[in-house]
C-alpha cells in the first residue's frame, strides 16, 4: 500500500519548506496572504524561533525532520 503524502495546493511538504514566505503567501487565500505580507507579531516571531530551535535539536538527535507541537493560547 502506498503511503499518502501531504499536499497543499499541489505542493508536497518538502517543496513548501523550501519556499520563501512570499512564494508561500501566493498559495494562500487573501486574508492569510495579507497577514503574511504584513509580517509577524512579536509573539508569532517568538513561537517561530521555538519551532526552529526544536527542529534543529530533534534533527541532531534523531537525524530526521519532524515538528514538535508547540501551542500558543492567548
Amino acid at each position: 500500500m502506498v503511503i499518502k503524502q501531504f499536499k497543499f495546493k499541489g505542493k508536497i511538504t518538502e517543496e513548501l519548506k523550501n519556499m520563501s514566505i512570499k512564494d508561500f503567501a501566493q498559495l494562500t487565500p487573501s486574508h492569510e496572504r495579507r497577514s503574511l505580507m504584513r509580517g509577524f507579531t512579536p509573539i508569532q516571531k517568538k513561537l517561530l524561533e521555538k519551532i526552529r530551535k526544536s527542529l534543529k535539536k530533534r534533527n541532531q538527535k534523531a537525524g530526521k525532520n519532524t515538528l514538535q507541537r508547540l501551542y500558543y493560547n492567548p
